[in-house]
């Protein structure tokens, strides 16, 4: 599962960069990126346990960046979902579909430009929805 949360997480940044062509081309890959993340957020949410213990977290993906074992910084890549950010995981997915369609036939300038950004909104509101909490005090806690 933590390799779905990266999908649902980096593809709308991949697709932000494969973006070019013209209107129809850009809207046509933005819905499907955004159809995929969705279905990818659907998979994740079925996937997640009935009755999880308090605190536990889903789909963990915990990476050390800068540091590691016995250095004095220790930066981490952490992504997870929890009951909370399930749900807003899930609610974003189906609002970015939403906001492709809204704009389908009202973006007439720039629209490569509109649906890159709004691609890259997405990647952005992943990263917040799904951090593990425990990220935070990882990056900002005293040396060990």
């Amino acid at each position: 599962m933590p390799s779905l949360l990266l999908i649902a997480v980096f593809l709308p940044t991949l697709a932000a960069v494969l973006l070019h062509g013209g209107r129809d081309r850009a809207r046509g890959i933005a819905l499907a990126a955004t159809l995929t993340v969705l279905a990818v957020s659907i998979a994740l949410a079925a996937g997640f346990p009935q009755k999880p213990a308090p605190g536990e977290v889903f789909a963990e993906t915990n990476v050390a960046w800068l540091g590691g074992a016995g250095a004095t910084i220790d930066v981490r890549f952490n992504l997870a979902l929890d009951g909370l950010s399930l749900w807003l995981f899930m609610l974003t997915s189906l609002l970015m579909v939403a906001a492709v369609l809204v704009g389908w036939e009202s973006i007439e300038q720039k629209p490569t430009l509109y649906y890159r950004l709004l691609l890259l909104l997405e990647t952005e509101c992943w990263a917040c929805s799904s951090h593990a909490t425990s990220s935070c005090s990882t990056c900002f806690s005293s040396p060990r």
